[in-house]
């Protein structure tokens, strides 16, 4: 009787501290801006969670690169990118994207862009400015030059203070620090396979100055800089007008892709040497018809054809990009 009371008597604890914990580790101290107000809040549109590459086909693609174009990611692929690092995809229970002890979240994720560095607030869905200014070469190191280069720099900082009474009690520092370390793991993971997905280039880096980063970002005693990751366009992926519009003829001219085992087409009619209309003929299946429809309208409204590089198109959608190009050839030859 003894023994079964005594072992109540630890579950009971076990579960108070577990309690305890979950309800403490949810807060954290606030990032304060750390600049001269120069920079502000970028409210990031809803992430889009549909479409993308096939799991075994991202898996089978995914690497490590480490070459950059400075093409700026948009806010949409910005947005789609950090959901699917470490965003929502549970709201009812605010749960994430990726795993954490105990549901800790005790990592965030630094964003540092050209203009400055911000601080993901998942729940919000916006960058939070913490610090103005071009920090990017702060977080790599002399032997990584291309960290200035890249468009996006992810520091991934976990905070001690999120792990609750069971981080800082409960368990060695070394099992704690071993639990989340293994969550950026995890975040950094859903990074390569987004990118993957998006023909977007990404390696993650130990080598971080870290001493800088901590400065910059003021970060305090229980926060520790563990991984940063470089994502952008690939080198040779640049944002260019579309192909020698100027001597293209007035008219409609049809064009075909393949994505799969669906046939893309489209009409895109030239006036006074623009693209006016991309119009979807058809591309075989329903499912697909929304990104289609977007795809065609930034061709209009941007005169672009390197889309990838302003709206994060995914593989399905551009294969009306390539439709487009086709259509735009034979209007070249039909001069």
């Amino acid at each position: 009787m003894m023994q079964r009371t005594t072992r109540w008597r630890i579950l009971f604890v076990l579960s108070a501290i577990a309690w305890i914990s979950m309800i403490s580790g949810c807060g954290g101290a606030k990032q304060s801006l750390i600049s001269d107000g120069s920079l502000t809040a970028i409210r990031l549109p809803p992430p889009r969670t549909q479409g993308g590459m096939p799991l075994m086909e991202a898996l089978k693609e995914r690497k490590s690169e480490r070459d950059f174009s400075p093409t700026p990611l948009p806010d949409q692929v910005l947005s789609n990118l950090l959901w699917a690092g470490f965003g929502i995809n549970r709201p009812e229970s605010g749960r994430r994207t990726a795993p954490s002890a105990m549901n800790w979240q005790e990592t965030d994720i630094y964003v540092f862009t050209e203009k400055g560095a911000y601080l993901y607030d998942a729940k919000e869905n916006v960058l939070l400015p913490v610090a103005a200014g071009d920090h990017r070469a702060e977080t790599g190191s002399m032997i990584q030059p291309f960290v200035k280069k890249a468009p996006v720099n992810l520091v991934y900082v976990v905070d001690a203070a999120k792990t609750g009474m069971m981080g800082k009690i409960a368990l060695s520092t070394a099992d704690r620090d071993m639990f989340s370390d293994t969550a950026v793991g995890f975040i950094s993971q859903n990074v390569y396979l987004y990118c993957t997905s998006e023909g977007l280039s990404t390696v993650v880096r130990g080598m971080v100055d870290r001493e800088a980063v901590r400065s910059r970002l003021q970060l305090r005693p229980e926060q520790r800089v563990i991984l940063a990751q470089s994502v952008g366009y690939p080198a040779d992926q640049e944002a260019k007008p579309a192909p020698e519009l100027k001597q293209l003829s007035d008219g409609k001219y049809p064009g075909e892709a393949q994505y799969e085992d669906l046939v893309y087409r489209v009409s895109v009619e030239i006036k006074n040497h623009r693209i006016d209309q991309v119009e979807i003929v058809d591309i075989g299946s329903d499912e697909y018809r929304d990104e289609a429809a977007a795809i065609a309208r930034s061709v209009v409204s941007r005169q672009q054809m390197d889309v990838d590089a302003v709206s994060g198109a995914t593989p399905a959608s551009r294969a009306v990009l390539k439709a487009v190009e086709d259509a735009l050839a034979k209007a070249a030859k039909s001069r």
